[in-house]
């Protein structure tokens, strides 16, 4: 009948899915009017984003489909769709390591995330691949839950003005004419631009900058835009790169959900030469009790003064009233000694450990990862001041990088377990003994670049070996003071024999 105006099939077909999920959404609320209802479906029409979140079909397990995988979620949020995502391996299944890596990458900084097989192939969860892709499996969907607090409220600002979370650059750089047609790159958002690796066996990523000054997320390196050039790429790589002026809401990897949200809280600013905001949205992320008012929205401003920065709260919006917790911010970058932190007019110690930190209200700064980080309790309004020269001493310098090895039982301790990198010449550093089978050092390294590593016991006639013997490649870790490195010996040459 189409609604009055008689019609075919063709035109109607996709309508059917819409309604279909508008029934279904409907149902589910009448039964539990409380609750959220959340629906997935790979059909739909104009409007579905009002009841369902959308999945990009069943992809064949090919780098060539994974390649098309971000256009298509970058033209669905721009067809007012921000609840998007594919699946993860792809659903043909018999994705390689290699692929299903990188897929894992994407996914990981796509709006839905899930991975998906079908039935009657090989395994496809992450464990499935082996160590190296369980560990990049692990490290990725890490710094997923790390941001949730931010997709939230790109999530909140997708509900009330349609503005897509996953963005594509041009989104946010309309002037920028270089970027009209790229569709291998996407914003996470107005401040996190992310470079997925998408061509089967690259060693290198072309990554294009758009103005203005750039930080590689997890060691600070800078870059200036506008920017194109050439970085070099593990199959751990996902370049990501935060804008200057961004305030990133982040909060713990796991949490239980009967305790309190987002505890910590923790705020990664990048104060710029002109003052910036973002919102941090929460509600108690079960009921409805948020389309009644019960939600917090908080906007925080960020500026970078002559002589340090500054960060300010405003008066929360709504009724959800966040629980007690520590708010944590960290300020990117600070090359230089602090020399005062005033939160609301009152001046806050300062701290030599971040231990002594954890302990305490204050402030502490972290020289390796040329940061500082300052703690309080949570609460809003609040005004922070930060003082400290502001000027960078260097693009990227080199970062004094922490490294944990646990070895095999029995292994001698009269010569030291070392370390070789690519990054010394593979010249072999001793490191210290921290227990009977366990040893650690911090090497200097580049930051934000990659480097290749082996463990021996003093020369490569005792280097590592992988069990059973197995001759063992080379490692390999990404220049950053954050988190420790910690790796497992599981042979050594010498021993094998």
């Amino acid at each position: 009948d189409g609604d009055g105006i008689p019609t075919d099939l063709a035109e109607v077909h996709n309508v059917y899915a819409l309604l279909e999920a508008k029934a279904s959404f409907e149902g589910l609320l009448a039964a539990l009017p409380d609750a959220r209802p959340f629906l997935l479906t790979r059909a739909g029409y104009a409007g579905i984003q009002r009841y369902a979140a959308v999945w990009t079909g069943d992809a064949p397990s090919r780098f060539d489909v994974l390649r098309t995988t971000l256009p298509m979620l970058l033209n669905l949020g721009l067809s007012g769709v921000a609840f998007a995502g594919s699946d993860i391996g792809g659903y043909g299944g018999n994705a390689s390591p290699e692929l299903f890596a990188r897929w894992m990458q994407l996914g990981s900084v796509s709006p839905f995330a899930r991975a998906h097989v079908r039935d009657g192939v090989p395994d496809q969860e992450p464990w499935a691949f082996g160590t190296e892709v369980t560990d990049i499996s692990r490290s990725v969907l890490s710094l997923r839950y790390e941001l949730l607090p931010y997709w939230y409220s790109l999530f909140d600002e997708a509900a009330r003005t349609g503005a897509p979370p996953l963005r594509p650059v041009f989104w946010e750089f309309p002037l920028q004419e270089a970027f009209a047609g790229v569709d291998d790159e996407a914003m996470i958002g107005p401040w996190i631009l992310v470079a997925p690796v998408l061509d089967e066996g690259a060693t290198v990523r072309v990554v294009r900058l758009p103005p203005g000054r750039w930080f590689e997320l997890r060691s600070g390196a800078v870059i200036e835009g506008p920017a194109t050039f050439e970085t070099p790429v593990t199959l751990a790589a996902l370049p990501l790169y935060v804008r200057e002026g961004a305030i990133l809401p982040r909060g713990p990897v796991l949490q239980r959900t009967d305790e309190a949200p987002l505890s910590p809280l923790t705020l990664d600013i990048y104060p710029g030469p002109s003052e910036t905001r973002t919102t941090l949205y929460e509600d108690d992320g079960l009921s409805q009790a948020h389309a009644a008012g019960a939600f917090s929205r908080v906007e925080y401003r960020t500026v970078r003064l002559p002589d340090g920065a500054r960060l300010t709260a405003g008066t929360p919006e709504g009724t959800f009233d966040p629980p007690a917790r520590t708010l944590e911010v960290r300020v990117r970058r600070v090359d230089h000694p602090v020399q005062q932190v005033d939160l609301d007019g009152k001046t806050l110690a300062g701290y030599p450990t971040r231990a002594a930190l954890d302990a305490g209200i204050g402030w502490w700064q972290d020289e390796d990862d040329l940061s500082l980080v300052v703690a309080f309790p949570d609460h809003a309004p609040f005004a922070l001041t930060m003082r400290y020269d502001p000027a960078l001493t260097a693009p990227a310098p080199d970062v004094a990088m922490p490294f944990e090895v646990r070895v095999p039982a029995g292994t001698p301790h009269e010569a030291a377990i070392t370390i070789a990198t690519s990054a010394n010449g593979w010249t072999h550093v001793p490191l210290a003994w921290t227990g009977p089978e366990t040893a650690a050092a911090t090497v200097v390294v580049p930051r934000g670049q990659w480097v290749f590593y082996k463990y021996a016991r003093g020369s490569w006639d005792s280097v590592e070996k992988w069990p059973d013997c197995v001759e063992a490649v080379n490692r390999y870790a990404f220049g950053a003071a954050h988190p420790v490195k910690q790796d497992t010996v599981w042979a050594w040459a010498d021993l094998c024999r």
